[in-house]
């Protein structure tokens, strides 16, 4: 890791798609190697793997245009994307992880 950068292989991807399709089984092998039941691993990686696309400016298919233009500023898109992810994150463990125990699911 360079000093001042993070580096994450989130970004080599043209999209989340791709990324989960290639990126998630990988994760899932190493966590059910570790222990851990695949099916919950896989959705709980699926889960937090959402908020990569709508952090940054640069990392969602239309972020780029939408800050390119001027449209959003970079201070503000950063302020509305930590709100959103922690609104996001409060929402996925307090009402989904319940939820998918309600199902049976996890």
């Amino acid at each position: 890791m360079v000093e001042g950068r993070r580096y994450t292989c989130h970004y080599l991807f043209a999209s989340g798609v791709v990324y989960a399709g290639t990126v998630l089984p990988i994760l899932v092998a190493i966590a059910a190697a570790a222990g851990f039941p695949p099916y919950p691993a896989l959705m709980l990686l699926a889960m937090v793997s959402i908020y990569g696309g709508q952090v940054t400016h640069y990392s969602g298919t239309l972020s780029p245009v939408l800050f390119g233009v001027g449209y959003v500023s970079q201070n503000k898109w950063w302020a509305m994307s930590l709100a959103m992810a922690l609104i996001w994150a409060v929402i996925s463990f307090v009402v989904g992880i319940p939820w998918w125990g309600l199902l049976g699911l996890f």
